[in-house]
C-alpha cells in the first residue's frame, strides 16, 4: 500500500528516559496509527452547530519558530469562535471540556522552554506551544518584538498545569517521537490522566493533525493542510470538536484534580466528595495502578 508519513513501527518495548535514547527508541518502538477515521469522525460529530471557522493561519518566514505566533493566533481564534457557537444549554456531551478545561482563561501560547514538574525525565523537554488555564491571561502573556504572546523568560508552567500542547517540526517521525515525550511527562505528573489530545504541525508541508496519546501509544486524524482554504476549514471543525468533547476524552478523571505547588515542589490533590472539592493530605497506598482502581 501507499506509505503514510505518520506511520511508525511498533513493538512492546518501553522508551528510556534520556532525550537522545528516548527519541530514537520511540521512533522504533511506539505503537502509532495514522489516518484514524474514528477519531476524525468523533471530533467532527462534537463540533457545535453554527461554528464558523476563522481565517486560515498566517505564516511569515521559513524557520520553525516563525510559525509559532501564527499557530497560536489560529488556535485561539478557533476557540473563540467555538465559544460563540457553544451553548451550555445544548451541550454536545456530558462534562463538556468547554466548561472546565477550555475556559475563558485558557490560552494557547508560545513556550519553547523547560516545563517544571515533580517527576522529570532528566532531559530538556521544551514544547513549542502550550495550552493551559492561566490566572490572568491578559497580564501574564506579554508580546515580544514580533507580537508573539508568551510568558516572560523567568515565568514557567508545570506539567501538572498542561492541558495540551503543539509541536512543530518538518519531520513526521521526529514530530511523533517528540510529542510522545511531552505526553509521557503529563502522565507522570498527572497520575490520574489517561490520555492527551494535542496538535502536531509540519512546518515544511504545512500539514497538521490532531493526535491522541494514551499510555499504550497514539493515533492521529488525517493530515490537513493549513495553507489551503478547505484544509484549514476542515481542521478548524475538528478543533471545535476537540474543544467540545468531554473531559473524559482528554483523559481526565471527573472526581480527581491535581495542582502544583512550585515553592514546596509538591503536587496537590483534590477529590470530589459530597458535592465539593476536598484536599487530600496523605495517600495511604501508593501502589502502581492506584488511580485505575
Amino acid at each position: 500500500g501507499s506509505h503514510n508519513p505518520l506511520d511508525a513501527p511498533a513493538s512492546d518495548q518501553a522508551p528510556e528516559t534520556k532525550q537522545e535514547i528516548m527519541i530514537d527508541l520511540i521512533k522504533k518502538n511506539m505503537r502509532f496509527a495514522a489516518d484514524n477515521t474514528h477519531l476524525e469522525a468523533v471530533l467532527a460529530t462534537h463540533s457545535p452547530e453554527g461554528f464558523k471557522p476563522p481565517a486560515k493561519p498566517s505564516f511569515s518566514g521559513s524557520g520553525e519558530r516563525s510559525f509559532y505566533k501564527g499557530l497560536a493566533d489560529y488556535l485561539n481564534a478557533c476557540l473563540k469562535n467555538t465559544r460563540v457557537a457553544y451553548s451550555p444549554e445544548k451541550k454536545p456531551v456530558d462534562a463538556c471540556a468547554m466548561d472546565t478545561l477550555f475556559t475563558d482563561d485558557f490560552r494557547w501560547f508560545t513556550y519553547d522552554k523547560d516545563v517544571y514538574g515533580q517527576q522529570q525525565s532528566g532531559a530538556d523537554l521544551k514544547p513549542d506551544l502550550v495550552g493551559c488555564i492561566l490566572d490572568d491571561p491578559e497580564k501574564q502573556l506579554q508580546s515580544d518584538d514580533t507580537g508573539d504572546k508568551k510568558l516572560p523568560k523567568d515565568k514557567y508552567i508545570s506539567w501538572q498545569d498542561a492541558i495540551t500542547f503543539v509541536e512543530v517540526k518538518e519531520s513526521w517521525p521526529n514530530l511523533i517521537a517528540q510529542s510522545t515525550t511531552y505526553a509521557r511527562q503529563i502522565f507522570l505528573n498527572q497520575p490520574d490522566r489517561v490520555s492527551v489530545r494535542c496538535v502536531m504541525f509540519n512546518n515544511k508541508t504545512k500539514d497538521a493533525a490532531i493526535t491522541e496519546f494514551d499510555k499504550a501509544g497514539g493515533y492521529a486524524t488525517r493530515l490537513h493542510n493549513l495553507s489551503d482554504e478547505h484544509g484549514s476549514k476542515r481542521f478548524s471543525m475538528l478543533l471545535a470538536g476537540m474543544y467540545c468533547s468531554s473531559i473524559d476524552a482528554h483523559g481526565y478523571n471527573r472526581r480527581v484534580r491535581w495542582g502544583c505547588d512550585p515553592k514546596r515542589q509538591l503536587n496537590s490533590l483534590d477529590v470530589w466528595m459530597n458535592d465539593k472539592w476536598c484536599g487530600v493530605k496523605n495517600i495511604l497506598c501508593a501502589r502502581v495502578g492506584l488511580w485505575s482502581r
